[in-house]
């Protein structure tokens, strides 16, 4: 299964003759070009860390890059006949079929088998392809952060499983590993790897006498030191680039500023996509030299007036922490509204693809209302289960699953103060599409409709009216801008 999904997934995409890295992608595969000496004698020999320019761009996926190119015999993306781009799509779309037969059902308890399977599984494949179709042949980081959290989670169902052994510590090793690559490719899925300790510090517990909880201090002190061994072995490269850089050995990735610079830019614009100006007449992958100015901020009126009436001054300076806290304090219900805003547009997928080339496009109108449908869909089958097990009995199972999905769930809501792309919210989707493919109860679904039809037909249209509109002003604004 995995091998046919994957060959359908690279079909879409490998027999196009041109490609042009730009903007993001251009730089990471600049970076994945600077393991190299500049003088060695073939372009990808002498590999070293000392010329690695940057200590705010983790090391991880620039190697996976540089690896990429290798096995493509030393010829950069760009390159006719882009040997090495063919690899990585191969990869890309492996790795995502890996997600779709193997990580994502074990993240969700399901045993896949017979036909029923296949379908739920081609049902899925058909949801990502509709939604993230362009997101395979992009050079850019989240999919392969979001693969490494997912991977990271699995290990550690596998280490959490009784009998505690050697396996275990190998499991949780290996989930350290992991863990650090996703955190080392997206820094914001730091917050993951702090949900994972805690998630492992959870199951640690067992009931005692008398119904209480206690830790197995043996084994909690085992699997944290496997999972920070793990991290830490995958961190010692960025330790070393740091100290060329810095002159301290520190394993986390410098990029406290630009943390910084992302809340401010939170508060101006509420989405952020990128432009590459062809406007449908060629293929979204026929790449052309940088435009002058690609970038769509959409701005956020009240984010600017909130900055406009509170000028930074010697104490609080603007761009920093300090200034975006002291306008949170001061206006909490006005930056409510804006993140609010925020979490509409990062929940519903708008294109296929994160280089927009066509802004006039049906599409966005079209996974727009998808979306919408989508998330109701699962709303009304997370009130259906919720009155199922009030009626049955509590479901201990899949409270606990519940647990493991907090994991990379936990860093799309703390990226939500930031300038919001679609691609930020690739775990949130995932979780959506499996758990409609896995977990949803259908047959469920359609009695309790019959059951409450009124008044699910009345809420569902409320709230879609609510969600398609700001959505739609937000598809609106973007075409005035390129007006």
């Amino acid at each position: 299964m995995v091998l046919v999904l994957t060959v359908v997934f690279c079909a879409k995409v490998l027999h196009d003759p041109i490609y042009y890295a730009i903007y993001d992608e251009g730089h990471y595969l600049s970076l994945a070009g600077a393991f190299t000496e500049v003088d060695g004698p073939g372009l990808f020999s002498n590999f070293t860390l000392a010329h690695y320019p940057s200590n705010i761009r983790g090391y991880v996926f620039p190697f996976i890059l540089h690896i990429i190119q290798l096995l493509g015999g030393g010829a950069a993306f760009g390159d006719i006949p882009y040997t090495a781009f063919k690899i990585y799509i191969a990869i890309n779309c492996a790795m995502l079929s890996c997600l779709i037969t193997i990580l994502l059902p074990r993240m969700f308890g399901v045993k896949l088998s017979g036909i029923f399977g296949i379908v739920r599984n081609l049902f899925l494949s058909l949801l990502l392809f509709i939604f993230w179709r362009g997101f395979l042949y992009d050079a850019l980081t989240d999919f392969w952060a979001v693969f490494f959290v997912f991977v990271a989670v699995t290990f550690l169902r596998q280490a959490l499983r009784p009998p505690f052994a050697l396996p275990s510590f190998l499991y949780m090793l290996a989930a350290g590993i992991c863990s650090y690559a996703a955190y080392n490719i997206r820094t914001i899925y730091l917050f993951s790897v702090i949900a994972l300790v805690i998630v492992c510090c959870f199951f640690s517990l067992r009931k005692g006498e008398k119904g209480l909880r206690r830790i197995e201090f043996r084994k909690l002190t085992v699997c944290l030191l496997a999972l920070v061994i793990g991290f830490c072995l995958v961190g010692v490269p960025q330790g070393i680039i740091n100290e060329n850089k810095t002159g301290n050995f520190d394993i986390m990735v410098q990029n406290r500023g630009l943390f910084a610079q992302q809340l401010i830019w939170g508060l101006s614009y509420t989405r952020y996509e990128t432009y590459t100006g062809h406007d449908g007449y060629e293929p979204e992958y026929y790449r052309e030299p940088e435009l002058e100015d690609p970038q769509i901020n959409y701005v956020n009126d009240i984010g600017e007036k909130l900055q406009a009436i509170e000028p930074s001054d010697d104490n609080v300076k603007a761009g920093t922490i300090g200034y975006f806290v002291k306008v949170c304090v001061k206006h909490p219900f006005d930056v409510c509204a804006i993140y609010w805003s925020h979490f509409i547009n990062l929940i519903t997928a708008t294109r296929g693809t994160s280089y927009i080339a066509n802004f006039r496009s049906i599409e966005p109108l079209i996974l727009i209302i998808l979306s919408i449908l989508l998330w109701l869909i699962w709303l009304l089958s997370v009130i259906q289960q919720k009155n199922n097990r009030k009626n049955n009995g509590k479901n201990n199972e899949n409270a606990q699953n519940w647990l493991f999905w907090v994991i990379p769930t936990i860093s799309v809501l703390a990226i939500l103060p930031g300038a919001i792309e679609q691609r930020f919210g690739v775990p949130l989707y995932l979780l959506l599409y499996s758990y409609l493919c896995y977990k949803a109860d259908y047959a469920g679904i359609r009695a309790y409709f019959k059951k409450y039809k009124l008044t699910i037909i009345i809420g569902g249209a409320v709230l879609f009216a609510f969600w398609f509109t700001q959505m739609a002003q937000t598809v609106w604004q973007a075409d005035l801008t390129l007006s």
